[in-house]
């Protein structure tokens, strides 16, 4: 039993596919040859109707188009996807006849049926129509919108040649009407919707690419367009499409017209203006007038060429009034279905319009008050900010005062301390100046050599304390000393303290911009005038080639170093001077420690090295 229920649903699913395939089929059929179709008089089911509205569409006859539509809607509508090609039908008659409110009406359900069916082919094929809509009717920006959803869904492989070509042209249409893209891209799609319609046999959409390919070369100067115009004229001559064959005339009219070949213009017209008597074509006709018009100018038939041009005022006008009646018709129709509901609002609106009047008395009444009360407040917010402005400047313009009897006294203060400082550092210099010269003549008295020696040494700490102060006082503000500019005045002031061995000795100094406070400079210099006394006394006494370096450094963000190097054969072997007995090394040690420094020795390169190295250590770590 479930096999022949499985069989039985696989024959239904079979012949649904093969009534598809037959519609399809006919469908091509009728467009390769409607007048057949037009003469067939068997109907027996509701595609017959569709497909006599198919074929009077093709040939141009719209009227008997829509008729047969109107029948089929009588007799029962189509099923499924058919019922989508009705609509669609619907809406073109209705727009090549100017109704274009009831085309967008049939296009929506057309689409409305295409979405149900979740048909992508379908509702692509709604898309195409409502971009030519939208072109022909100059509503570019919505066309805009149309052919973004089409571009996303043209690589769809359910979407069949023959419509993907139809899509081409309208795309190249849009872009030649609305001067969206260049020319050349207009081209591109045509040549590419000519190659697909000769490769799946799709004649219709090859001739209308055609007319407008001539068109491209006809307006921009292109190559000849007849051949492209011969070729459409003959595809729309062999299927019978009158209407389109009529498009095609007027543009080869056009072209005799502008080459001066009047004969074969008005040939032309002529038969192009057959049909749109026979057919009821409206707004050909008028173009056909209004060329014809032109060609009779051209020529010199002024006489003719008015009354041609008159003829075609005459239909336009009819055209316009007619397209203008029937905007009135809709909107008059629209006004009666509202005109009982708003009878019976007129009086409600005249009860409300009395009360709103009442309302709004009573409103201004309060509405005054309120701003009558509004103003006395705000009068007086004013009168009291301004007192109050005007206290706080008295009281603003009296502490100013203060502030600035302050700020004088402080700067007095603060002059006489600078003053006070800078005769205190010019003091504590001349009495370290007498000092080492008292003890320069002590030691002249002196037969002791170790005497002497040990004299000068003590002078020669007391002139590095004693530039310092003399930096300060020289200097008005500045409480810090830059090492660079201490040393050089330092080191020469040393040398001349050993004028006998600082003749062969080359020195050179080079410090980086590292500023000290007073007491590590002072410290420094102590540091530094025993390790240049040292160098001179154990380096240099077996070479008359000496060289003494100083070299200071920056490290990190607040660190420095400062080396003293000289050339010297450097400490013995095994020599512990961290424990040195020597005054000058345990002064050295003692100073750097109360710098919070390090002190280190090494011997590099042919130079001994001794280094000062200072890092300011984060209060917070």
């Amino acid at each position: 039993m479930r096999l022949r229920l499985l069989a039985f649903a696989l024959l239904i699913f079979t012949a649904g596919f093969a009534q598809d395939d037959a519609f399809e089929q006919r469908f091509v059929q009728t467009h390769f040859t409607p007048e057949i179709e037009t003469l067939n008089e068997v109907i027996s089911s509701p595609e017959d109707y569709y497909f006599k509205s198919l074929a009077n569409f093709l040939i141009g006859d719209f009227r008997l188009s829509e008729y047969w539509l109107d029948s089929l809607a009588l007799h029962g509508p189509m099923k499924g996807a058919r019922q989508g090609r009705y609509y669609l039908l619907r809406g073109r008659v209705h727009r090549l006849r100017g109704d274009n409110l009831n085309a967008v009406h049939m296009f929506d359900s057309a689409l409305v049926t295409y979405e149900a069916l979740k048909d992508k082919e379908g509702v692509f094929r709604v898309y195409v129509d409502m971009l030519e809509h939208c072109r022909s009717s100059g509503v570019y920006e919505e066309a805009f919108v149309y052919l973004d959803r089409l571009n996303a869904m043209s690589s769809d492989p359910s979407i069949s040649p023959s419509l993907r070509a139809r899509f081409l042209h309208r795309k190249s249409a849009l872009f030649i009407e609305a001067a969206y893209d260049s020319i050349d891209a207009a081209t591109g799609h045509l040549v590419e919707c000519i190659q697909l319609c000769r490769e799946n046999n799709v004649p219709w959409h090859e001739a209308t690419a055609l007319v407008d390919l001539g068109y491209i070369n006809h307006n921009w100067d292109g190559e000849n367009p007849m051949p492209y115009y011969q070729r459409a004229k003959k595809i729309r001559t062999d299927l019978g499409h009158w209407r389109d064959l009529a498009q095609v005339r007027f543009q080869i009219a056009r072209l005799y017209s502008g080459t001066g070949r009047f004969d074969l213009a008005l040939a032309e017209i002529e038969a192009m203006e057959m049909d749109a008597i026979r057919y009821q074509w409206p707004i050909p006709q008028a173009d056909v007038f209004k060329l014809k018009a032109q060609v009779y100018y051209d020529q010199g038939q002024y006489k003719e060429s008015t009354e041609t041009y008159w003829a075609y005022h005459e239909l336009y006008c009819d055209l316009l009034e007619q397209q203008i009646d029937e905007q009135i018709a809709e909107t008059m129709a629209k006004v009666g279905a509202e005109s009982a509901r708003n009878d019976l609002l007129r009086a409600e609106n005249a009860m409300l319009v009395a009360e709103e009047r009442l309302e709004m008395e009573s409103n201004r009444k309060r509405l005054l008050i309120l701003l009558s009360m509004s103003l006395i407040i705000i009068l007086s917010s004013l009168f009291l900010f301004y007192r109050r402005s005007r206290l706080a400047n008295i009281m603003l313009r009296d502490q100013q005062a203060v502030i600035e009897s302050t700020n004088r006294k402080l700067e007095m203060t603060l002059e006489q301390k600078n003053h006070l400082y800078r005769e205190l550092h010019h003091r504590v210099k001349n009495n370290l100046t007498t000092l080492s010269g008292l003890l320069y003549l002590q030691s002249r008295n002196l037969e002791s050599d170790e005497a002497k020696k040990a004299l000068g040494e003590a002078r020669g700490r007391i002139q590095s304390m004693s530039l310092i102060h003399q930096g300060l006082y020289e200097r008005d503000e500045e409480v810090q000393v830059k090492l660079s500019g201490y040393l050089e005045e330092l080191l020469p002031n040393l040398l001349s303290s050993f004028a006998q061995k600082a003749e062969g000795v080359s020195w050179s100094i080079d410090c980086a911009e590292i500023e000290l406070d007073i007491e590590k400079a002072m410290s420094l210099a102590m540091v530094v005038n025993e390790l240049v006394t040292n160098s001179f006394k154990y380096a240099f006494n077996d070479t008359d080639t000496g060289e003494l370096r100083i070299i200071g450094k920056l490290i990190g963000k607040d660190g420095w170093i400062l080396s003293v190097q000289d050339n010297g054969p450097g400490m013995p072997e095994g020599y512990d001077w961290k424990n040195s007995r020597s005054l000058g090394l345990r002064l050295v040690n003692i100073l750097v420690e109360e710098m919070g420094a390090s002190f280190s020795y090494g011997y590099f390169s042919g130079f001994s090295d001794f280094s000062i190295v200072f890092q300011e250590v984060d209060d917070e770590a």
